[in-house]
């Protein structure tokens, strides 16, 4: 359920997006993200999630990889970190974040999957901490650990 419902929220930011001069529609949202197939339990975290955190979105920075970031990273893993940060959903603290703990895992390069597991876990502050930089990446089994 966690990445369904990153890819919810990613999908109703997008939505959101499309037409920025109007407040977004979220009866039309919620009804094409059900149409969509997400199940209703995930669309109304989704919704809740971004009802609490879009107002804080919108500093326009940009984030440049390095040669050696963009080289640890496979090109799905780069782009969906890219698309999160475009999107705005992940901020510069978190991509250094992901960065430093990409670097640690020995299964280089960093695929879309573990860059989606630790967005997860920044996004949804799962486990209920409020510091995300106690994230942990079990090296060997994959699992994330706060």
């Amino acid at each position: 359920m966690k990445n369904r419902l990153l890819d919810a929220v990613i999908f109703l930011v997008e939505s959101s997006m499309k037409n920025r001069t109007e407040p977004p529609d979220h009866h039309a949202i919620k009804s094409a993200m059900i149409e969509k197939g997400y199940p209703l339990d995930v669309v109304d975290r989704a919704l809740e999630w971004a009802i609490k955190r879009l107002p804080e979105i919108g500093n326009g920075a940009i984030r440049v990889f390095s040669t050696y970031e963009r080289a640890q990273m496979t090109t799905d893993g780069c782009g969906l970190l890219m698309r999160l940060r475009n999107l705005e959903l992940l901020t510069d603290e978190h991509i250094e974040l992901i960065m430093a703990r990409a670097m640690l895992l020995e299964e280089l390069p960093v695929d879309a999957e573990s860059v989606r597991n630790m967005a997860t876990v920044l996004l949804f502050d799962l486990k209920n901490s409020r510091d995300g930089f106690s994230m942990y990446i079990d090296s060997e089994t994959g699992d994330i650990e706060n």
